[in-house]
């Protein structure tokens, strides 16, 4: 499943393009140039880890609800948006309502699921079956640092700062998924940061 998944969201074939969601162009006057696409192979294999799956939670604790999440992932959002305000001077840069529909659509149901959905469903909640014969602090440390540490190679090329800054985010969201058990908390928090970042500051990163 990890091999098909990964060959279904990566593989695109010569001259072939995804549809074109955002087309081409500024997203701010003055801003870099900018393409949002909707990239459907990523979105098929998501949803089908997700849905393969999804009864598979975290075997680290009992399954909490809403009111451990929401100061989890508050705390979250503000944490990586700060880091990334911090390393990479992103600057307040407010973006139309068009173009923020248009990418809160796109990437709720695709990106951030795809992501979620294969780092815990498939890699972090695996790590942890197949360390539940170690001590209770390794059985949940191993997990979260070896998803943690996919998340980031997944998002190589960048500067360092930026590297860090997908650390410290796939961190968190690997966290939440850790204390809830509910890989919807975690997709929650992945599009929480991803839409702020998109809708309020600098994007796409220079």
């Amino acid at each position: 499943m990890v091999i098909t998944g990964l060959a279904l969201a990566s593989y695109r074939p010569a001259g072939f393009s995804y549809p074109a969601i955002i087309p081409t162009q500024p997203l701010v006057e003055g801003g870099a140039t900018f393409i949002l696409t909707l990239n459907l192979s990523k979105l098929m294999a998501g949803w089908l880890v997700l849905l393969t799956f999804l009864d598979r939670g975290s075997p680290l604790l009992k399954k909490r609800d809403w009111r451990l999440f929401l100061p989890l992932g508050v705390g979250a959002i503000v944490l990586v948006l700060a880091a990334g305000c911090f390393l990479l001077d992103l600057r307040w840069q407010l973006k139309s309502i068009d173009h923020i529909w248009r990418f809160a659509l796109v990437n709720l149901v695709s990106t951030c699921v795809a992501e979620e959905a294969f780092m815990r469903l498939l890699v972090q909640a695996q790590l942890a079956v197949w360390c539940q014969s170690l001590t209770r602090f390794w059985s949940w440390l191993l997990p979260l640092i070896g998803s943690t540490s996919l998340f980031v190679l997944a998002h190589s090329g960048l500067a360092w700062q930026a590297m860090v800054v997908y650390f410290l985010a796939g961190l968190c969201y690997g966290l939440i998924y850790t204390l809830t058990g509910r890989v919807g908390y975690a997709i929650l928090l992945h599009f929480g940061v991803n839409i702020l970042h998109f809708s309020l500051l600098t994007y796409p990163i220079a």
